[in-house]
This record gives C-alpha cells, structure tokens and sequence, in this order.
C-alpha cells in the first residue's frame, strides 16, 4: 500500500501575499490560475497553488479587525480593505433593496 507524503507547510513571505493581493486587485476573485499564469506575479508564487491562494485569500479577509489590517503590508491592507468595503456596499444595497420590499416601495 502506498502512503501519500503531505505537502511540507511554509509560511506566507510578504511578497507572496502582495503578489497574491495585485492578482485579486487584477483579475477578481477566483480567478487563482489565471494569477498563478499571469509573468509578473507567477516568480514570487512559484511555490503556491490554486487552492493555497484561495485558502489565504480567505483568511486574509475573513474576521479582520484592525489589529490585523495593522501587521499587513500596505499593500495588502489596501486590496483586502476595498474588498471588505465592496462586500459591505453590496449588503448594505441588499438590506435596503429587502425594507423597500417589505414596506411595498
């Protein structure tokens, strides 16, 4: 019977988590190959695939406090910020869009 070796954990280094912010700020969310494909951001995520950037796209903007948005690069904390802000914006829309609804507007 044959064992599976389990991937060797590394740690984020910065510039992959900034490569890993431009491509979600270039090409959306869920689009991890096309970032992984893409000549200027692939050398710094050489390393990573398409599931490790959706699992740290996830927990980069999932339960973010400011203490959080502080220890993240300039970078970073931009594109998660609007992000988190588009998200809002979206479900703030979606909350008035259901009161019109209710009151017969």
């Amino acid at each position: 019977m044959r064992t599976l070796k389990r991937k060797q954990y590394r740690s984020w280094t910065v510039e992959e988590e900034e490569a890993l912010a431009a491509g979600v700020a270039k090409y959306g969310l869920s689009n991890w190959k096309t970032i992984l494909q893409d000549p200027t951001l692939a050398p710094c995520l050489t390393r990573k695939s398409c599931e490790d950037l959706m699992n740290k796209w996830r927990n980069l903007t999932s339960r973010v406090s400011d203490q959080k948005l502080m220890t993240m690069s300039p970078k970073v904390n931009r594109v998660v910020t609007a992000h988190l802000e588009a998200i809002n914006a979206r479900r703030n829309e979606s909350a008035s869009a259901e009161r019109k609804k209710k009151r017969g507007v």
